[in-house]
């Protein structure tokens, strides 16, 4: 097991790390003084091992809810393909009831409530959202952005703002701060 070369403190990180996803929160809970958490968590996640435990963590997770990218994906599209006629020829009048409907059609089921006169109603997953989710996953919803004419800028104006990019890159690459 990877997480026998980390210490405490390590191990705990790459354990929080899996709660949100936030490094910064994940250092601050394994212990981490919370002024300098933003820059631990930051390095953490740099470190091989650390990374390695993170990643043998989600895979150990994954296993365990039997959730990867495939099932995640096939249960999108039945929040989003879902038929509400299928609902409407079944006799549901009572939460029971709603065990007798097609796998697929449950699957799409949120929730249920009793309206004000006692009539059992389904609360059914928004094929908006499961759709606009599924578009992304599949890259149908790229935005382009067109521009028009032309932006004419100096040489001056040009070695200006290479200078300064390259004032950034270095900046970032030896950890210190933005160019100003």
């Amino acid at each position: 097991m990877a997480s026998a070369d980390l210490n405490d403190r390590q191990r705990a990180f790459c354990e929080e790390y899996l709660v949100d996803l936030n490094a910064t929160q994940a250092a601050i809970r394994a212990g981490y003084a919370e002024d300098s958490a933003a820059q631990q968590g930051w390095a953490l996640l740099r470190n091989p091992k650390v990374f390695k435990e993170i990643n043998r963590l989600k895979a150990e997770r994954r296993q365990r809810l039997e959730a990867d990218q495939d099932a995640i994906i096939q249960e999108l599209t039945c929040l989003a393909m879902y038929d509400a006629g299928e609902i409407a020829g079944a006799e549901v009048s009572k939460p029971g009831d709603i065990g007798k409907l097609p796998e697929h059609i449950r699957r799409a089921i949120v929730g249920w409530k009793w309206d004000r006169h006692g009539n059992l109603v389904l609360d059914l997953a928004s094929k908006t959202a499961a759709l606009d989710l599924l578009g992304k996953h599949l890259a149908m919803w790229i935005e382009r952005v067109e521009h028009g004419g032309t932006v004419e800028i100096t040489d001056t104006e040009r070695a200006k703002r290479i200078a300064q990019m390259l004032v950034a890159a270095q900046n970032r690459k030896d950890g210190g701060g933005h160019a100003g």
